[in-house]
C-alpha cells in the first residue's frame, strides 16, 4: 500500500485507489523516503518526481482517458503488424511464384483439345472403319437372301457415314499439314466407298456369289488402312511428346516456385528476427541492465529510449526512478 508518512498531495488521484505493485528497488526507495520524508520540504518539483514514479508503477485501468490512442503505439500492435506483414509478404510471394501455373493449365487444355483429341478421333475412325470392313464381309457371306443382304448393306453404309463424320471432325481440329493429310484420307475413303459399291454390284450380278464380290474389291482397303494407321501412330506420338513437354515444364515451375518460396520464407524470417531483436530484445536488455545498475547503487547515466510504446513508458519510469533515487541520496548525504 501507499506509504503512510508521504503526504497525499504527492500521489496522483489515479494511484490512491489501488495497492502499488512495484519492484524491490522501488520498495527500497519508498522505504528510504518514508524514513526521511519529515525532513524533506514538500516542494512542487519533488511532488512531480514522486507522482511520476507512482503513476509509472500503478497500472492504468482500461477505460482511463490516458489509454486512448495507445493501441497503435503498443508492443501488441507492433507484433501484430509484424506477423501480419510477414504473412502477407509470404502470401504475395507464393502467388507470384505459382502465377505461372495457369499457363501450364492452359497448355494442358490445349493438349486435350488438340493432339489428344485428334488421337482419340483417329482411334475412333479406325475402329469404325474396321466395323465397315466387317459389315462388307457380312454382306458377302450372309447376304444371299435379299432381306439379310439389305440389312448388312445398311449397316455397312452406317459405318461408312460414321467414318466420314469422324474424319470431318478430325479435320476441324487439325491444322496445317495434318489437316491436308486428313482431307486426303477422307477423300481416299470416299473412293473406297465407290469401289465397294461396284463390288456389291458384281456380287448381285453373280447371283450373290461371295467369291465374285470379293474378287472385285480385293486389296482396295489396304491403302486406306495404311494411311489411317500411320496417321494414328503419328498423332499418338505427337500427343505423348506434347504431354511430356508440358509435364516437364510444370515440374520445373513447381520446383522453382518451391525454391523461391523457401528462400523468401527464410528472408522474411531473418528480417522478422532482426526487427524483433532491434525493436524489442535489445531495448529490454538495456532496461534490464539499467535497472540492475540502479539496484546496485550505480545511478550513472539516464537511459535513452525514445519510444511511445510500453518500453518507452518503462524507460521513462526507470529514468524517473533514477532521478528520484539520486535526489533522495543527495538529500540524505546533505542531512
Amino acid at each position: 500500500e501507499a506509504p503512510q508518512n508521504i503526504p497525499a498531495s504527492y500521489f496522483p488521484s489515479s494511484a490512491l485507489a489501488r495497492p502499488l505493485r512495484r519492484p524491490q528497488v522501488v520498495r527500497s526507495a519508498v522505504d528510504t523516503l518514508r524514513a526521511g520524508t519529515r525532513a524533506m520540504p514538500a516542494s512542487p518539483g519533488h511532488r512531480d518526481v514522486l507522482g511520476c514514479l507512482v503513476a509509472a508503477c500503478v497500472p492504468v485501468p482500461p477505460g482511463h482517458p490516458s489509454r486512448r490512442g495507445m493501441l497503435p503505439q503498443s508492443l501488441r500492435a507492433q507484433i501484430l503488424v509484424l506477423l501480419g506483414g510477414s504473412l502477407a509478404a509470404l502470401l504475395l510471394i507464393a502467388l507470384a511464384c505459382f502465377g505461372s501455373l495457369p499457363g501450364d493449365v492452359r497448355a494442358y487444355r490445349e493438349l486435350l483439345g488438340g493432339p489428344v483429341r485428334a488421337a482419340q478421333l483417329i482411334d475412333e475412325a479406325n475402329l469404325q472403319f474396321r466395323g465397315q470392313v466387317q459389315e462388307w464381309k457380312n454382306v458377302l457371306l450372309r447376304g444371299r437372301q435379299a432381306e439379310a443382304q439389305t440389312k448388312y448393306w445398311s449397316q455397312f453404309e452406317a459405318q461408312e457415314r460414321a467414318v466420314q463424320d469422324i474424319l470431318g471432325r478430325l479435320g476441324s481440329v487439325a491444322e496445317g499439314e495434318l489437316k491436308d493429310r486428313v482431307e486426303r484420307l477422307r477423300e481416299e475413303h470416299r473412293r473406297l466407298g465407290t469401289a465397294y459399291r461396284q463390288g456389291r454390284q458384281r456380287f448381285l450380278e453373280a447371283g450373290a456369289d461371295p467369291i465374285a464380290g470379293d474378287q472385285a474389291v480385293t486389296g482396295i482397303d489396304r491403302a486406306t488402312t495404311a494411311q489411317m494407321q500411320a496417321l494414328r501412330d503419328e498423332l499418338h506420338q505427337a500427343s505423348d511428346l506434347h504431354s511430356s513437354s508440358i509435364s516437364a515444364e510444370a515440374r520445373r515451375t513447381m520446383l522453382l516456385g518451391s525454391l523461391v518460396l523457401i528462400g523468401a520464407s527464410l528472408a522474411v524470417a531473418l528480417l522478422s528476427l532482426w526487427l524483433v531483436n532491434r525493436n524489442l530484445v535489445r531495448p529490454v536488455q538495456r532496461l534490464i541492465e539499467h535497472i540492475a545498475q540502479l539496484s546496485h547503487g550505480d545511478f550513472g547515466e539516464r537511459i535513452e529510449i525514445r519510444r511511445k510504446d510500453e518500453l518507452g513508458k518503462l524507460a521513462l519510469a526507470a529514468n524517473t526512478l533514477r532521478d528520484f533515487l539520486v535526489d533522495i541520496f543527495d538529500r540524505l548525504r546533505r542531512s
